[in-house]
């Protein structure tokens, strides 16, 4: 299986960032052509919550019409094997968010399985992205918008960065995020 540097990959809710991501999509692809962004996750939850709210379903109409965009793939919800192997396939995960969570299971999986991040340095990702690039500031903010849209072009214009970069965050990272890892933690703090 062949990994390509000009593919990323989003995995979280689709109102968590996703906007500020293909809003710039093409700038990126001004500056890399060949670039491609796979989202995954699907509407299924967002459907159950706000299918009576008509402003959230016209946000998602205004989603998917984005999301038509050249060079980008809406696979929806797929298998957690299956998000692996797009993991696996894409040099770039591209977060851009601005929702305050506590913890981000796709930083974890995108470190372990070789896809950079790319993100904003945001809530739960200052503590769990370790490697790649993170852009410091509100999303929504014109500066911030534009940093971000900066590092997302230079990581993947940057293959050498990338590999340099995915060489020692995948053993790295499988380390640090194993369920050994994080169990080993957990009974440190109840010990404590």
């Amino acid at each position: 299986m062949d990994r390509n540097n000009h593919w990323c990959i989003s995995t979280s809710s689709y109102d968590r960032g996703l906007q500020h991501l293909l809003e710039m999509w093409l700038d990126v692809k001004k500056e890399v052509p060949d670039a491609e962004l796979h989202i995954f996750y699907g509407w299924t939850l967002f459907d159950q919550f706000y299918h009576d709210n008509p402003s959230s379903m016209q946000w998602k109409e205004k989603m998917e019409a984005m999301m038509k965009a050249d060079g980008v793939t809406h696979h929806g919800r797929v298998s957690q094997p299956e998000i692996e192997e797009w993991y696996k396939k894409c040099g770039i995960w591209a977060y851009s968010t601005h929702f305050g969570e506590i913890n981000c299971i796709s930083a974890l999986k995108a470190q372990c399985w070789g896809a950079i991040p790319v993100v904003t340095n945001w809530a739960a990702l200052q503590t769990s992205v370790k490697w790649g690039k993170k852009v410091d500031g509100d999303i929504y903010e014109p500066e911030t918008k534009e940093a971000y849209k900066k590092a997302l072009i230079e990581a993947l214009k940057d293959e050498k960065w990338q590999e340099e970069t995915r060489r020692e965050m995948m053993p790295e990272a499988k380390k640090l995020f194993s369920w050994e890892k994080v169990a080993e933690s957990w009974d440190e703090e109840f010990r404590r």
